[in-house]
């Protein structure tokens, strides 16, 4: 960030003040995690780093802002009060927008994003209050800034970059609206093929040691994963009588028929080798044991510890021998294809375990993790969308217009789009390391839409609804702050690239993407976009009237010159 801030500012001064304000920020952050009883987890662990790369765009807006006042009246108590005026008011529904990105996951069930949405959305708006406050107190004791200081608003390259975009909005609009359109219709295939798919070790690196392992042991015995299943029979001693012993064993042989799923052992495997050790180990004595042989192994089993007291009958039983435990491992076949094996599994074992002799119930992690990956990339899915209502409101209460919101909405979809049509065609699937990125993004990038469409706004009346000159106007100002923000942030996000954990590298990776999109957006479909709008009809008749009054004046005044 430092090394980015002094080539974009050229200054000591534009380096040094935005990173006191992030350190306060990260320091805010660390605080905040202690004081809410909370520890440093896989999602905590970066928000200081969002701090940072969300602090410094607040930083940027306000020091750009401030240079271009100060140009203007090279008064620095006045160019700063205009700058908090003009900016503090948009870089808080910006912050907002943001904050709200992260804030809904701490609506979610998971005690892990529920933790990161609560630090994260807390830390991003005290960002904006240490940034709006601090910053302007201290440049109140700095000299004014010399004429190096404000050289960056002069950069030749930027200067080049913000007049292309000019030149292509003027002169190809309809070109930007049937670009945009192909490339829309281009995502629909990436976007059919986008599913909903989670791996118990996903996101570990495909080259360490454990990953290896785990692949080693799922190619040689079907996997670790641990699933059980727990068969009630109802009564006190059920899960030892003949009956019962013996449709366990069916159902293990049902279970070992699967190629996902392990060898079982229940008190069956106990009760077998028992038998056959009581007939000297013969091998064709392994098997069940019949009404005698069991009640008097049985005796012995009750009676063998297997360590802290317990033994093998109190492995694979409860202790009034009610319930049997059926234990076995599978694969890591991922929760679209889990649910499948589990429901074919089930109706197999009606069969043998019937439901009014036995009740079946199935635990284990594989069950809980696999489960619960759909359960929560469809409970993220619903925050994302509650983000997305909650930042439309805001920027309808904002802009005060149907018509300013839909322009506003526009340019920040388009960018979600092409992003999820990237991952439906990279094979990149929509789980929770993955799904968080959407509301992130999109709480990100709307802010490049609130400085620009606040900027056109103020400037429209001003002009007297000059659309074209306001909007290029808007593009000068705000086009600067729009390119050092998305620097900032693309190098910023760019750091998860170097992660070892796959969900940090698809933060970094997808989040850097999206924001990319989000420039041209809205520095080429936004600006064509609002070039197409005509003043409502009484604002046709004022300036209607204005341009009357003033070729009367006019008239008046040739009139007077000819006499």
């Amino acid at each position: 960030m430092a090394t980015i801030l002094l080539i974009l500012f050229r200054s000591i001064s534009g380096v040094v003040l935005p990173l006191i304000i992030v350190t306060i920020g990260v320091i805010w952050t660390l605080g905040s995690i202690v004081l809410f009883g909370l520890k440093l987890s896989l999602l905590t662990g970066l928000v200081p780093t969002l701090v940072i790369i969300i602090g410094i765009p607040n930083c940027i807006y306000l020091l750009n802002k401030y240079h271009l006042e100060y140009l203007k009246s090279e008064n620095k108590g006045r160019s700063l009060f205009k700058s908090i005026e003009r900016i503090g008011n948009v870089t808080f529904f910006a912050n907002l927008t943001t904050a709200i990105g992260f804030g809904v996951f701490a609506i979610t069930k998971s005690e892990m994003l529920r933790e990161f949405g609560i630090i994260a959305g807390l830390n991003v708006l005290a960002v904006f209050f240490i940034s709006i406050i601090v910053l302007p107190s201290i440049l109140s004791y700095l000299p004014p800034p010399k004429r190096g200081a404000t050289n960056h608003l002069e950069n030749k390259l930027f200067n080049k970059i913000i007049g292309l975009f000019k030149k292509a909005v003027l002169s190809r609009p309809t070109l930007i609206f049937i670009a945009t359109g192909l490339i829309l219709l281009s995502t629909a295939f990436g976007i059919i093929n986008l599913k909903s798919q989670g791996y118990i070790f996903d996101d570990i690196p495909k080259h360490s040691k454990e990953y290896i392992d785990l692949k080693f042991f799922e190619d040689n015995f079907t996997g670790v994963v641990p699933l059980d299943i727990v068969v009630d029979t109802r009564k006190k001693g059920g899960a030892t009588s003949l009956k019962t012993l013996n449709d366990l064993d069916k159902a293990q042989k049902i279970i070992a028929g699967y190629e996902y799923f392990s060898e079982p052992i229940s008190v069956v495997n106990g009760l077998k080798m028992a038998t056959q050790a009581y007939y000297s180990g013969k091998a064709s004595r392994y098997g069940v044991p019949n009404s005698m042989e069991k009640n008097f192994i049985l005796s012995y089993l009750g009676k063998m510890e297997r360590g802290e007291g317990s033994n093998l009958l109190t492995a694979f039983t409860d202790d009034k021998r009610q319930l049997a435990r059926i234990s076995f491992q599978m694969k890591d076949i991922g929760s679209n294809e889990f649910p499948k094996q589990l429901a074919l599994l089930k109706t197999d074992l009606e069969e043998v375990l019937p439901e009014n002799r036995y009740d079946v119930q199935f635990t284990g992690t594989g069950l809980l993790s696999l489960t619960g990956y759909n359960y929560l990339v469809n409970g993220l899915v619903n925050s994302v969308l509650f983000a997305f209502i909650l930042i439309a409101i805001i920027m309808s209460f904002l802009f005060k217009s149907i018509r300013m919101l839909m322009l506003a909405l526009i340019p920040n979809f388009i960018p979600l789009l092409i992003t999820a049509a990237i991952m439906g065609m990279s094979g990149v699937y929509l789980k929770p390391s993955t799904v968080i990125i959407f509301s992130v993004a999109f709480g990100i990038s709307v802010d490049f839409t609130i400085h620009f469409l606040a900027k056109f706004r103020l400037e429209l009346d001003r002009h007297d609804w000059d659309v074209k000159k306001t909007v290029f106007l808007a593009m000068d100002e705000t086009g600067y702050s729009m390119i050092y923000t998305a620097i900032i942030l693309l190098c910023g996000f760019s750091v998860f690239l170097i992660s070892t954990f796959e969900g940090t590298i698809y933060l970094g990776l997808l989040t850097c993407t999206t924001l990319i999109v989000s420039l041209f957006t809205n520095l080429l479909v936004l600006p064509s976009l609002l070039l197409k709008i005509k003043p409502s009809r009484e604002i046709q008749k004022r300036r209607a009237l204005v341009k009357a009054m003033e070729e009367a004046d006019e008239a008046a005044s040739s009139s007077l010159q000819g006499q």
